[in-house]
């Protein structure tokens, strides 16, 4: 995958996602920085993005393709990561713009984010180019 492994043998990228999800959920549950009115509309839809993110990079890690459907459906799990960070991190924006964090916190997490994002686009581009050299 290219994304390394570390200590527990999660791959960099799952473990980056786990700490996405963490600390999503610690800010998100803050109520003095998320107001209770914005908790079904946005904290809620935050944290299960951040879910969705981590549990794509899983699934499609535990696809080890041997067929042309299997290596599709990995590709497609890897590209669903990518629109979800980047739909993360227009709420993020929209967390800015609304006042909910400051650029400090907004830049940490972006980074949390950019990081599963580039490291999700290296597996994949990786992967799409070892798979187009199986087809005869």
């Amino acid at each position: 995958m290219g994304t390394g492994a570390n200590r527990t043998g999660d791959l960099t990228v799952i473990t980056k996602a786990k700490d996405l999800v963490s600390h999503t959920l610690r800010l998100t549950n803050n109520s003095e920085l998320f107001p209770k009115k914005v908790h079904f509309t946005l904290c809620q839809r935050m944290q299960n993005i951040t879910l969705e993110i981590l549990h794509d990079i899983i699934a499609a890690n535990e696809i080890f393709p041997t067929t042309e459907e299997e290596a599709h459906r990995r590709l497609t799990l890897q590209r669903e990561v990518l629109t979800n960070c980047k739909m993360f991190l227009t709420f993020l924006d929209i967390s800015l713009e609304q006042g909910y964090i400051d650029i400090r916190r907004c830049e940490y997490w972006s980074k949390l984010t950019l990081d599963v994002k580039n490291l999700t686009a290296a597996w994949r581009q990786k992967d799409a180019t070892r798979f187009s050299q199986r087809k005869p």
